[in-house]
Formats: structure tokens, C-alpha cells, sequence
């Protein structure tokens, strides 16, 4: 499972990964601090691994 987000202010990105975590097992990290580092209107790539971890990357 493979997202192109547009990053959004803080507010909506935590929205955006509580959204997530409800959706993982309960024992899943999200670093949400790396994808908190991300500013606005930049492109983020979010992954969901088979262990159920988000993966993000900004692309150039």
C-alpha cells in the first residue's frame, strides 16, 4: 500500500496519522515526528510495510 500525500499544516497531519493508527495493530509505530519534520505543501510518500509500520518519504 503505497500514498502520495501533499503534507498539509501539523493539525491536519496529525489527523491524517491518528487516521492510520486506528486502522494498525495496536503495537505499530509511526514515527511521527519524521513526518512532522516535512513542511507544507511538500510531496510525502507514505508506505505501509507488511509489518504495518509507516514509512515516509519527500520527494524531490
Amino acid at each position: 500500500m503505497e500514498l502520495v500525500l501533499y503534507t498539509t499544516p501539523k493539525s491536519e497531519m496529525k489527523k491524517f496519522v491518528n487516521r492510520y493508527k486506528r486502522k494498525l495493530h495496536n503495537n505499530s509505530r509511526i514515527n511521527e515526528k519524521e513526518l512532522y519534520e516535512y513542511g507544507v505543501d511538500h510531496v510525502v510518500k507514505l508506505q505501509v510495510t507488511k509489518n504495518k509500520s509507516i514509512l515516509a518519504e519527500k520527494e524531490n
